[in-house]
């Protein structure tokens, strides 16, 4: 089983670059490629629905 220690330093290592690439783009320093983006963002939202698809309720422990 993987460390909860490891878990949490790449969920803050994840949080670092996300906030960084919000704040540049922001900034107007960067431009999301719009293509690409909406693919990144598609892939959750198919699994999404196929949980719900099949009556998947909130797993929060």
């Amino acid at each position: 089983m993987i460390s909860d220690k490891f878990v949490i330093f790449a969920a803050l290592l994840n949080l670092w670059g996300s906030l960084g690439y919000a704040y540049l783009t922001l900034k107007g320093r960067v431009k999301p490629n719009r293509v690409t983006f909406s693919l990144w963002a598609l892939a959750p939202l198919v699994a999404f629905g196929a949980q719900i698809g099949k009556g998947v309720g909130s797993a929060v422990t």
